[in-house]
């Protein structure tokens, strides 16, 4: 998968602030809270779409879904007329905690009105079926990948 070059991403951003008043806070977040649990979170520009990319290494523990829930949530507001592609990067992934799972599914109920689709990329079965449990108690259809160029592909 390709990313757009840099400026490309830059002028689709101004062309949302114009039109939508959209505000580009930041461009990325790291949420640690053990030595085995850590994500990103960011806006990436894959095939010319604004997405918000979250990237996870290690445990997903309920402490960061927590924290990654009040940045994602941040990162919507105010921007309630417009849907974002959502892409779940979960390649370094261990794991995950119930309850972290039980809070995203509460979130995807939350901003379903901003979210056009989401993309989990995995190799773990354990966490594709963790996606898929998500995707039959929200409605999302979420589309799991082994690796970013897939996206690109379908």
């Amino acid at each position: 998968m390709e990313l757009t070059d840099k400026s490309d991403f830059t002028q689709k951003l101004e062309n949302l602030k114009a039109r939508y008043n959209f505000i580009f806070k930041k461009n990325s977040t790291e949420i640690e809270t053990t030595q085995n649990d850590c994500l990103r979170i960011e806006w990436k520009n894959i095939d010319n779409q604004i997405c918000l990319y979250f990237t996870f290494k290690g445990m997903f523990t309920y402490e960061s879904s927590l924290k990654s829930v009040e940045e994602w949530k941040s990162r919507f507001s105010d921007k309630e007329q417009l849907k974002f592609i959502v892409v779940w990067n979960c390649l370094e992934m261990t794991g995950y905690e119930p309850g972290a799972r039980m809070l995203w599914q509460k979130t995807l109920q939350d901003l379903k009105s901003q979210i056009e689709v989401i993309w989990l990329i995995s190799n773990s079965s354990l966490i594709k079926a963790g996606a898929k449990i998500l995707s039959l108690s929200t409605s999302y259809n979420v589309k799991t990948v082994s690796s970013e160029a897939e996206i690109h592909q379908i």
